[in-house]
Parts: C-alpha cells; sequence; structure tokens
C-alpha cells in the first residue's frame, strides 16, 4: 500500500502469517527515511480492507541500518493494563525479533525492493 505520510510518501507492509508489519517512510526526493517495524497480531484482509491490531512495540530502522526498539515502556503499560495474554505478549516479542533477523539477511522489504516500488510507483503515474 503506497499513501502520502507526514513526511512525505511511504509504503506499507503487512504480514498474514507473522505478527509485523513494516511502514517504509520517505522523504520527497525519494530516500528512504526510516523502516517503522511495528509488532502486532497477524493482519488480515477482507476485501479491500486490511486490519492490523499493533501492540505498541516495535522498532525502528534507519537510513544506516541501525536498529533500535521502541515502545517498550508503552507496552509493559498496555499489557498490565489490557491483560494482554501471554500468546500475545509472545507474538510482540516475536515480531520485533523478526524485524532484527530481517534487517540482519536484508529481508524483503529490507532489502531495496521498497525504494524500487516506489520509484515503480512515480514513474507509473506519469510527469509530475
Amino acid at each position: 500500500m503506497e499513501w502520502r505520510h507526514e513526511t512525505g510518501r511511504a509504503i506499507w507492509y503487512f504480514r498474514t502469517v507473522a505478527p509485523l508489519s513494516i511502514l517504509v517512510a520517505f522523504d520527497d526526493r525519494g530516500s528512504v527515511l526510516y523502516y517503522q517495524c511495528d509488532a502486532g497480531c497477524p493482519a488480515t484482509i477482507v476485501g479491500r480492507t486490511v486490519a492490523f491490531v499493533d501492540l505498541e512495540l516495535g522498532a525502528i530502522v534507519t537510513p544506516d541500518l541501525s536498529f533500535f526498539v521502541r515502545d517498550e515502556d508503552e507496552f509493559e503499560s498496555n499489557r498490565e493494563r489490557w491483560g494482554y495474554p501471554e500468546d500475545v505478549v509472545a507474538a510482540a516479542c516475536e515480531g520485533v525479533a523478526l524485524a532484527e533477523r530481517m534487517l540482519a539477511t536484508r529481508t524483503y522489504p529490507l532489502d531495496g525492493s521498497a525504494e524500487r516500488l516506489l520509484g515503480q510507483c512515480l514513474a507509473s503515474a506519469g510527469p509530475l
């Protein structure tokens, strides 16, 4: 899914069999600003609607491919507040671990494919 983001443009990848979504944010020139990896329940798709439950735990990957976990305090607060069952907690932790493994192995979409896809989308739109 390609859409306008407050930073310029973004492509959002949802996984239906893994507890992770990845938003790739670009500046107006098409350069990656960051990859936002959000742990959550696997996405579901019904018709043209994608549903994803973000568990407020994730990671950021910077353009130089640095990786850092974010929102751990928010996740812990929500875990206590909403009484997340252990399988949900395990899914959130697995989502972050999966993002780190994907980065280490440069797995799609952390392999440059998001940049290529944005280029194709912009080229197919014609002149600005």
